[in-house]
């Protein structure tokens, strides 16, 4: 039997496309002559490639209703053919932001629900007021970036020394995240597959005692890079995984068996 040649939908819309795996994850697919429809609250900082043929931009908050009600609108415009979605947005808060991280009692009820809303209720509106675009192409596929964090409880003698956290809603909301990957796989089947990636921890230029107890932990010794998590998110999205649907692949080097 010959190897099938690799397709994607027609057109991608990549949320949460202003940060590095973001940024990284709409040059890929453009790379592969996939015709991008980019979303964030601000154009990222991190060069895209504008000039070439199929990226546009839409700049929306999809903490708000609003404006996930025009990017859906300006998707349907835009788009034509099969429609994949990377749902990558996620609520990320510094430590400094009033109720994100910290203690317990100092993570606040308001934070909580803006991180679902742009994690778990954005992905669930979107897709929900595209889902006749979405079935009615051949080829059409959704993949939710999740987290380890979403069956993991945290490490906290990792953060020991340092000022990074693992605010409880971030790792609510991508459990809710993986959730709605297996209903969605079950309500939108036959035509299009639903899955999701669980990354562990990227390299962000993390205090070095963190880097050296988190890699500690990890069997293959290292922490993630942008792209050990763009290359299986390309082939859930691509024809390679036609007959995958409603999974969860971890990407975390072995960290969740250690």
């Amino acid at each position: 039997m010959g190897v099938r040649s690799l397709q994607f939908p027609d057109v991608v819309l990549v949320t949460g496309a202003a940060g590095a795996l973001g940024s990284a994850l709409c040059d890929a697919l453009v790379g592969h002559d996939v015709r991008v429809i980019a979303t964030d609250r601000a154009q990222s900082s991190v060069p895209h490639p504008p000039e070439r043929k199929g990226f546009s931009w839409i700049s929306a908050d999809l903490e708000k209703v609003e404006d996930r009600v025009r990017l859906v609108a300006e998707v349907r415009a835009r788009a034509s053919g099969s429609l994949g979605i990377v749902h990558n947005a996620s609520f990320v808060g510094s430590s400094e932001l009033e109720g994100w991280s910290g203690p317990l009692m100092s993570q606040s009820s308001e934070t909580w629900n803006r991180a679902l809303e742009v994690s778990l209720t954005a992905a669930f509106s979107i897709t929900r007021d595209l889902s006749d675009l979405l079935s009615n192409m051949p080829g059409s596929a959704i993949v939710h970036v999740s987290s380890m964090y979403s069956s993991l409880a945290p490490d906290w003698s990792l953060y020991e020394g340092t000022d990074l956290g693992n605010p409880a809603a971030y790792g609510v909301a991508k459990a809710g995240l993986e959730q709605l990957t297996r209903w969605l796989a079950a309500t939108l089947a036959p035509n299009v597959r639903v899955n999701a990636v669980a990354p562990g921890g990227l390299k962000r230029n993390q205090p070095k005692n963190f880097i050296d107890r988190y890699e500690a932990k990890v069997p293959l010794s290292r922490m993630a890079t942008e792209d050990d998590v763009v290359e299986p998110v390309l082939f859930l999205l691509s024809s390679h995984s036609s007959y995958i649907t409603g999974i969860v692949v971890p990407v975390d080097g072995g960290y969740g068996i250690s």
